[in-house]
């Protein structure tokens, strides 16, 4: 298991007692639309709903309508129950009609924070690099613990196993990000990294503050505790992506392997295409022939995701190109929504893919850009009786290791090991 394990201590139950008690309070800022069809609205309210879970008091600060009624959107959206410890406060980020002004929704997230919480202490916590002046000032005028979870790096360094990145344009938005973490990130508390390249990178280039590794997680809901998934001769077999395209997803191999696996009683259904690629895409299922085995389906929210994955597929699928981000940033959430469900995996053999899949425990690996390999990988686990159940276990087994809760518990640990580090003093 990746990241760092805490036993209780004392110091973390005087901690807990913090937060349980109200002296202590923990807000999240997240910039985006809360109702975006983004794997970052989910992954923001995933993590901050299950420390609020754990007992922490905890305020989520997205960008929304001050009118909704989020306790009701909690559960239509995410499949989540309202808890007395969790608040979602939104504010606009828009002015002058349509226009986005980020400063405005981050002078607002402070002055709730600090109104919120006072003098009496907070931890604040934002993966928005443009919040960073933010938390520098939260820290050094109100000594609020403040830390930083990067989904991403912008510098130049690189590791033996992933190789060169491209150099950034000149006045490109990545320079921009770096300058910031460059003047202020050493100055916060912590850095929460969500894959171990990640972390060596920022180690190897300019951070000195504390680090640790989280992976994202996945939800177990009280229905998702015992999956049953078989498989049969008799029946089609379900194979499932979940994701938009992006550059670094390896779509020519998807299809190849479509083409060499036909003999099996297979289909394949791709959920989260919408607009100009959902269209490109279908135009290509048609042009190739696999309409009658592949299907293509628009975003939809995390629980009607999760209730598909639950009654109609048998294993998912993961395939990424050789791209700096899938070598180095990525935190798979796809892989961990189907442990979830109680489904083996499909994936690429990548540094950022090693440390969640375990090959033929709780899915298969093939190689990179590889076809032949993916195809191999696809007909063994759909021919195979025994071993897709023994991975199907492995998958439940692996959703409870990388679960929200356990990530929850690793989180609060951190904090409190910066709360007492001696760079505090």
């Amino acid at each position: 298991m990746v990241g760092l394990h805490y036993s209780i201590s004392p110091f973390l139950r005087l901690l807990m007692s913090e937060f349980q008690t109200n002296k202590l309070k923990l807000f999240f800022i997240n910039k985006f639309n809360w109702l975006a069809p983004s794997p970052m609205a989910t992954v923001s309210t995933m993590s901050t709903w299950s420390l609020a879970r754990q007992g922490v008091s905890t305020t989520f600060i997205v960008e929304g309508e001050p009118t909704w009624d989020t306790a009701a959107m909690l559960e239509q959206k995410f499949g989540l129950p309202p808890l007395d410890t969790y608040k979602v406060i939104p504010f606009k980020r828009i002015i002058f009609n349509k226009i986005k002004a980020t400063p405005v929704f981050f002078i607002r997230a402070c002055r709730h924070i600090i109104r919120e919480a006072g003098k009496k202490g907070a931890v604040v916590i934002s993966r928005n690099t443009t919040f960073l002046p933010y938390l520098v000032l939260l820290k050094k005028i109100f000594g609020y613990t403040v830390l930083f979870e990067s989904h991403a790096y912008h510098g130049m360094e690189t590791l033996p196993a992933i190789g060169q990145r491209h150099k950034h344009k000149t006045l490109g938005l990545s320079n921009q990000f770096r300058l910031i973490e460059r003047l202020f990130l050493n100055q916060i508390d912590g850095l929460i990294c969500i894959a171990p390249p990640q972390k060596e990178l920022y180690g190897k280039d300019f951070v000195t503050i504390p680090i640790t590794v989280l992976p994202l997680a996945s939800m177990i809901l009280p229905e998702q505790k015992d999956p049953k998934k078989t498989i049969s001769s008799s029946k089609p077999k379900r194979l499932v992506y979940c994701g938009r395209p992006s550059p670094y997803v390896d779509i020519n191999s998807i299809f190849e392997a479509l083409h060499q696996t036909r003999s099996l009683n297979l289909s394949f259904t791709w959920l989260g295409i919408g607009g100009e690629n959902n269209k490109k895409l279908q135009e290509r299922i048609n042009r190739e022939g696999l309409s009658d085995r592949m299907e293509l389906r628009e975003w939809i929210p995390h629980r009607e995701m999760v209730d598909y994955l639950l009654s109609e597929a048998h294993a998912g699928l993961a395939s990424y190109k050789k791209y700096f981000f899938s070598l180095a940033l990525l935190s798979p959430t796809k892989i961990l929504d189907y442990f979830a469900a109680g489904l083996p995996v499909i994936a690429p053999r990548l540094p950022t893919t090693e440390h969640i899949v375990s090959d033929r425990r709780n899915g298969l690996f093939f190689e990179v850009e590889n076809t032949g390999s993916l195809s191999r990988a696809i007909t063994e686990l759909f021919t195979d009786n025994a071993l897709h159940s023994q991975l199907c276990k492995g998958a439940q087994e692996s959703a409870r290791e990388f679960s929200w809760e356990k990530r929850s518990e690793r989180l609060i640990g951190f904090i409190g090991e910066v709360r007492s580090g001696p760079h505090l003093k």
